[in-house]
């Protein structure tokens, strides 16, 4: 699941544009890198037990605010624009890698040009349970794996899928990629 799976119908309701980039900045500078990297490690050991994934959904569900959990269930169902007969998985581990590497290169309160994207918005910083937050950022990262995942003209192919996008995807143990490798 991506953030833009559900996030235009919270964010947006009124027909305003998503801007992504300001989501992203609004939801890194919530937290300190620490408290960002405790929350996605968390999220990280979910994914690895589905019980654990399926307990960490229904929770969130049941607190987040409504109007975001009808957002949410909408995209898990597929029935949201972009998921739009799709069903969706809340957690994937390579979304939540991805989400640390990039928490782990910031200082995300420090950060004068993440404050910056934060206040695009025109809305004050919005605040969300630390388990919560690293979702959405997690969900934020993966609207970037499509412009991460084109093919420079140079870049070889790997099972289909550019060297470099394949290569990460073994490394984080995605399911189903050792095929990549013909093992």
């Amino acid at each position: 699941m991506t953030a833009a799976d559900y996030v235009p119908a919270v964010e947006a309701p009124d027909g305003g544009e998503f801007d992504p980039d300001a989501w992203l900045a609004v939801l890194l500078c919530q937290y300190t890198r620490d408290e960002h990297l405790a929350a996605l490690a968390l999220l990280n050991h979910f994914t690895q037990d589905p019980d654990l994934a399926a307990a960490f959904e229904r929770d969130l569900l049941r607190t987040v605010p409504p109007e975001l959990a009808r957002a949410l269930k909408a995209a898990l169902r597929g029935d949201t624009g972009a998921a739009r007969g799709k069903p969706r998985v809340l957690l994937g581990r390579p979304v939540i890698l991805r989400a640390i590497r990039l928490v782990s290169h910031l200082n995300p309160r420090d950060d004068p040009a993440l404050t910056a994207a934060a206040q695009r918005t025109g809305r004050p910083t919005r605040s969300f349970a630390p388990l919560t937050c690293a979702k959405m950022l997690a969900h934020a990262v993966a609207l970037g794996l499509g412009a991460h995942s084109r093919r420079a003209d140079d870049e070889p192919l790997m099972g289909g899928l550019p060297e470099s996008l394949a290569m990460e995807m073994i490394c984080s143990g995605t399911p189903g990629v050792s095929s990549l490798t013909g093992r």
